[in-house]
């Protein structure tokens, strides 16, 4: 018997350790692969240059928007799991170049064609040039900084909270999703297409932030989307779903089924929650049962007495509900529905009748360290410059908090002050690599402190190929999630970035007189 025991104990820790070894392999065969795809992706940047008249609303934009809907990379397992593909992604930026705006849209080559096709159906007196990345200009390592300058970023969250309901220890069960939309230009009434005069832009304060910005200091605003189709997977990890349709992991988790879900599985959860009646307490345990009279309903009981012939006495006792009576679950009819709540239901369902991106929202300010007089103020800017596509009603907004060195309250918290250095290159790696979706390490503050004075003397790459080591050896099984994102719409993406009207007089905003074109292809020889 002991031998049984000690050869079922062999084989299982065998089969643990087998499995184990498995998914070590797998976390670190997929890291190589897709490190290889990435580093082959050849990138080109356009810069879109604007005429002195843009008469279109930004519903030209979200035309051309569908373009950028990309599933190229990961048509079949073999293209993900064998060639390391991964969904497409592009990033549209407005950038201000010591105060001079440039918009620019950095994509993979191979979608060149396509895009300028798209935006010229839509724009046709722009101008499109490929341009060389202004990043490139920078240089920066969190031990030493090379052009002499001062960075401070932040990323912008977007999210409403579902609540599922509480566990056992009394705690609300959330999930953080963007099911809402945010104040587009159609709440703004642009749609209408009116006159110059009479249209109030909500992507003017971005440009006039821009606008204002001098000699010696940099703006960028940077928006990362990728198609939300790509992302539908609803299990952890780079494994298709029960049909093998899903490829790519999906953007939200469900805490209690620990599924991953898509913005429209999310959504269905709250419409599901709107249109029924949420539960309530009836009748408490130990209360009075009435009939349907309003008479106490009795029954007889046997007590310890005997009568005369040796029988248990009887008694009349009131019944009571043994346990607490929850009623609710019913499908409210529309006519029940609350003025707030039908706006609600109205809101997510223009939201999901629109395609939809998985997006990152960010911004930065750069300056050299001899122009660093209008810092406080820009740094005050892109906190609050999104604020007009926030819905108060419900408390939803795009904001966003410090994502730099700039993020600690105190000084002691900038341990030895080496905290805030790595948050600075971090971040500045983020800008020059449109990082976005596909995170292999995570940022933890719980362990970083160690990371970040234990790496001080490495290279960002080394940190974070360890981290990356530390991840897949001891939680071997979790799905790294990109932080900062969240998803929109095509019409709330042309409300973050389309090409204005003459109602931006920013003066940092060039246009051109004319548009450049090659002569027609049937003019006669």
């Amino acid at each position: 018997m002991f031998q049984y025991i000690v050869d079922v104990a062999i084989f299982l820790s065998t089969l643990t350790i087998f499995l184990y070894i498995y998914v070590l392999t797998w976390r670190f065969w997929i890291l190589a692969i897709q490190s290889e795809y990435a580093s082959k992706i050849d990138w080109i940047m356009l810069e879109i240059k604007l005429p002195r008249i843009v008469d279109k609303s930004p519903k030209a934009f979200e035309i051309a928007a569908n373009a950028f809907l990309q599933t190229g990379g990961i048509g079949n397992r073999y293209k993900v799991f064998w060639k390391g593909g991964m969904p497409a992604y592009h990033a549209l930026e407005i950038v201000s170049l010591e105060g001079e705006i440039h918009f620019y849209i950095r994509i993979e080559s191979k979608f060149k064609s396509l895009i300028v096709n798209n935006i010229y159906s839509q724009y046709p007196t722009v101008e499109i040039t490929e341009a060389v990345d202004y990043m490139t200009r920078f240089k920066m390592t969190h031990r030493t900084n090379d052009d002499k300058f001062a960075i401070w970023g932040i990323n912008y969250n977007l999210a409403a909270s579902l609540n599922l309901g509480e566990n056992g220890k009394k705690e609300k069960i959330e999930i953080k999703a963007s099911y809402l939309p945010i104040n587009t230009y159609v709440d703004y009434a642009m749609d209408k297409d009116p006159k110059e005069i009479f249209k109030h832009d909500p992507l003017t304060p971005v440009l006039e932030w821009l606008g204002s910005l001098s000699t010696g200091q940099y703006g960028i605003y940077q928006i990362c989307i990728s198609d939300e189709n790509n992302f539908k997977s609803k299990v952890h990890g780079l494994a298709s779903g029960p049909k093998g349709d899903g490829k790519w992991p999906a953007l939200y988790e469900d805490p209690i089924e620990h599924e991953m879900l898509k913005l429209s599985d999310v959504a269905k959860k709250r419409l599901d929650q709107i249109r029924t009646n949420g539960p309530k307490l009836k009748k408490k345990k130990g209360e009075r049962v009435y009939d349907n009279y309003g008479n106490p309903v009795t029954r007889m009981e046997e007590t310890a007495e005997k009568d005369e012939n040796g029988k248990p006495k009887m008694k009349k006792v009131d019944v009571t509900y043994g346990m607490d009576i929850i009623e609710g679950g019913d499908k409210k009819k529309e006519m029940e529905l609350t003025p707030e709540e039908k706006n609600e239901v109205e809101l997510i369902n223009r939201k999901l009748s629109k395609p939809t991106f998985l997006t990152t929202v960010r911004s930065a300010f750069i300056v050299l360290d001899d122009h660093d007089e209008a810092g406080p103020q820009s740094v005050n800017s892109t906190l609050s410059m999104l604020k007009q596509f926030s819905r108060s009603e419900f408390g939803y907004s795009l904001s966003g908090g410090p994502a730099t060195g700039g993020q600690y309250d105190y000084d002691w918290q900038n341990i030895m002050k080496k905290k805030a250095p790595w948050r600075d290159e971090e971040f500045f790696e983020s800008l020059v690599e449109r990082e976005c979706f596909f995170s292999h390490a995570n940022f933890d503050a719980s362990k970083d402190t160690g990371w970040d004075l234990g790496f001080w003397n490495k290279s960002l790459g080394q940190k974070k190929m360890w981290r990356m080591i530390y991840d897949s050896v001891f939680h071997p099984f979790t799905h790294v999630h990109a932080g900062n994102v969240f998803v929109i719409n095509t019409e709330e993406l042309a409300s973050l970035y389309h090409f204005p009207g003459e109602v931006a007089t920013t003066p940092g905003l060039k246009r051109i007189d004319s548009v450049k074109s090659n002569a027609p292809n049937n003019l006669p020889i």
